[in-house]
């Protein structure tokens, strides 16, 4: 929902403009659900039709075909990642927060969006519109992402190569997200509190070579 649409006393009409925001971002959140409960390949017009609560005019009228529906829920998906990175990762409390604390923060961001996230992965890979698309918002998307990491785990910036770091970081929480899947939340648990070890004997490790 834009700022007008928020800041609009109640009872005063909204403009068209408005209207199609509101139904733009009805029909890209409910194309989200249905790709994280479904996948894409089982993800039908039909579907998202019934979640939305619309009609199939309004969904075509928007969005023509399937893959420009779920383009453009990807680019919403993470529009909104970005969001709440900013929101809730950069808060005034993070900078008081151990390594260790603010990995755990991550952790859960990432548990809260990978369903989705993993079906977006899936899609893109077994499809040749989907990948194009998902090249194109990636310039727009993942290097804000990155410099809100490095604001998140200044740490880093004594590395040789500190987006390396942040790389690995992403990499490892998105396997724990399939290990949660997979193993007992015990063992989850047990590879990140050995994860966050190793950085943080890393970091004080490289903090006294610099010494």
């Amino acid at each position: 929902m834009s700022e007008a649409q928020k800041k609009k006393p109640a009872g005063m009409r909204r403009t068209q403009q408005e209207r199609r925001e509101t139904m733009q971002q009805t029909l890209l959140e409910a194309t989200l659900r249905c790709l994280g409960r479904r996948g894409y390949a089982s993800t039908s017009i039909s579907e998202i039709i019934k979640e939305g609560g619309v009609s199939r005019g309004a969904l075509l009228h928007h969005y023509p075909t399937k893959v420009d529906l779920v383009a453009a829920a990807i680019d919403h998906f993470y529009q909104e990642r970005l969001n709440r990175f900013q929101e809730r990762l950069l808060g005034a409390d993070s900078a008081n927060l151990s390594l260790r604390q603010r990995l755990e923060v991550l952790r859960i961001d990432f548990r809260t969006w990978f369903p989705i996230g993993f079906e977006i992965i899936v899609a893109v890979r077994t499809n040749k519109d989907l990948q194009k698309a998902y090249h194109d918002l990636a310039k727009d998307r993942f290097e804000p992402m990155s410099q809100i990491y490095e604001k998140l785990f200044p740490e880093f910036a004594t590395a040789k190569s500190p987006r390396l770091m942040i790389s690995i970081v992403g990499t490892f929480l998105r396997g724990l997200c399939l290990e949660d899947i997979t193993d007992d939340e015990g063992q989850a648990d047990a590879v990140f509190n050995q994860f966050v070890e190793v950085l943080e004997f890393y970091y004080h490790h490289a903090l006294h070579l610099q010494a």
